[in-house]
């Protein structure tokens, strides 16, 4: 009989455990940046980031303060020591950021559950895969990089060593500069698993206190204008369609005040992302109070939206639901191992055969090919692949080039109005001496008041798509799908 070769895991190489998830999950998320050259993947990438961070120097500090911009001040910091182009800055960065959530990821499941290395790595894996996981690194940076620090600092919970009270608090406010949905998992969730780890009452309300004043503050100015203030608008910039909060969800295009639509969405958006992963959930579930009040809250909060469609409070119920892969990526990759371990030759055909598909549908949403996601409702939420931007990729040089038309031919007094999706290439490559007019996605152009907008400028233009002439438009300039149009009012024809 050979002598079996048993890998003796040390202090000193559990660091590979952590390299593999890092690498793994970067080269992962890095395969649809190098499937669309030169322009980063992504909706909010190029219609939030890259404007943003280009402008940041403009925003008084105490206003950025308020807008929860670690992310794009990160971002800025590095551009501005590089000098690098602020589109493959964000190509860079959405790999690398992906790796590094998965590592502390692992972090987490290692410190807080207690669980092995291999156990650990199998199960960051396992979630990280997954195309729940990849939609929401495809374009939002500012929720992966304050979910890092939340796995961070469930870890650091763990810490037993001195001086752990300051940095639960330095992380809990690194928390809140990143992100408003991760701030308040962290006040719901970290007092309990705190408590399970010895805490007192004390000890927890002098971590958190200084981040939950500085999440007030961020709160401040959504309270009392009822609505979002970010992004800011400006004399150039001019925000068309306020989004009021709390939000009348049935007022979204997608429901045309259909309630029905809405449950249709609710229903197909939770079926699509989970109902494959069920019976391991089922299989893989265990009681633990910080996971018990993750999935709780999230839950609650994707699917309050159902009792008060009209008065819904949390802005968007879809981001809370696609943070659930986390949690439910635990209990999947238990009840794998659950299979693997106690049931014989047949579990591990079917953990096998579930890891297949799964390495399938990840790699196939990240190169392109797609996943079993292919449904017209969802695909109104997330791309059915990684490799697309805010519009198709092919027309992005198409769009470039008519904002560049325009740069070229526009008068004094000139106003580009523009749909959401092209808001950042207008933002980016539209001459600063014209001024831009956005309003959010599959918004009806019916409902924009485009005489009063006529009026305010002497000349308004309208990036949209070549296939359709909108009403009381004309068209001057066209490029592959995309065409600029001229409004001229009643004397269109």
């Amino acid at each position: 009989m050979k002598p079996r070769i048993k890998f003796q895991i040390t202090q000193r190489s559990s660091w590979l455990f952590y390299l593999t998830a890092f690498l793994s999950s970067t080269m992962l998320r890095a395969i649809p940046e190098f499937s669309l050259p030169k322009y980063p993947v992504g909706y909010d990438t190029v219609v939030y980031y890259a404007p943003e961070i280009l402008q940041l120097s403009a925003v008084p500090p105490l206003e950025l303060l308020s807008k929860a911009p670690l992310l794009y001040v990160l971002l800025w910091l590095v551009r501005e020591a590089t000098r690098i182009d602020v589109y493959l800055m964000l190509k860079i960065t959405g790999p690398l950021l992906y790796g590094a959530l998965a590592t502390t990821f692992l972090l987490f499941l290692r410190k807080y559950l207690k669980w092995s290395l291999r156990k650990s790595l199998f199960s960051t894996l396992i979630c990280f895969l997954h195309p729940t996981t990849l939609r929401i690194s495809w374009d939002l940076f500012r929720n992966e990089l304050g979910m890092l620090f939340f796995f961070l600092l469930i870890a650091a919970l763990a810490w037993k060593r001195e001086g752990r009270s300051w940095l639960v608090a330095v992380i809990s406010i690194l928390v809140v500069l990143s992100h408003e949905f991760v701030s308040i998992l962290v006040f719901l969730v970290v007092p309990w698993a705190a408590r399970r780890r010895g805490w007192s009452w004390r000890a927890i309300l002098t971590s958190l206190t200084p981040s939950a004043l500085l999440f007030l503050y961020q709160l401040v100015p959504i309270i009392t204008a009822h609505t979002f203030t970010h992004p800011p608008a400006t004399p150039r910039i001019i925000r068309l369609v306020k989004e009021p909060i709390p939000t009348n969800t049935l007022a979204d295009p997608r429901f045309s005040g259909s309630y029905i639509r809405l449950v249709d969405a609710v229903a197909r958006l939770t079926v699509y992302h989970y109902l494959p992963l069920l019976p391991i959930v089922v299989l893989g579930f265990f009681r633990e109070p910080l996971l018990d009040a993750t999935v709780g809250w999230l839950c609650f909060a994707s699917y309050i939206v159902l009792l008060v469609p009209e008065a819904y409070p949390f802005y968007s119920y879809y981001r809370w639901l696609i943070l659930l892969i986390y949690p439910l990526s635990v209990y999947v990759s238990n009840g794998l191992t659950r299979l693997i371990k106690h049931k014989g030759r047949y579990g591990k055909v079917a953990a096998g055969t579930f890891i297949a598909l799964l390495l399938l549908n990840g790699l196939g949403y990240a190169s392109g090919v797609g996943c079993y996601m292919l449904d017209p409702v969802v695909a109104t939420y997330q791309p059915y692949h990684l490799v697309y931007s805010s519009v198709d990729p092919p027309e992005i040089e198409n769009c470039i080039a008519c904002i560049r038309w325009l740069n070229g031919h526009a008068c004094n007094s000139t106003v580009l109005l523009v749909e959401e999706r092209f808001r950042g290439w207008a933002m980016v490559y539209l001459s600063q001496e014209i001024a831009i007019a956005w309003y959010p996605a599959k918004y009806p152009l019916s409902r924009i008041p485009l005489e009063e907008l006529s009026r305010n400028f002497d000349n308004l233009y309208l990036l949209w798509l070549q296939k359709s002439k909108p009403y009381g438009f004309e068209l001057v300039y066209e490029a592959g799908k995309i065409a600029l149009y001229k409004y001229v009012g009643e004397t269109a024809t």
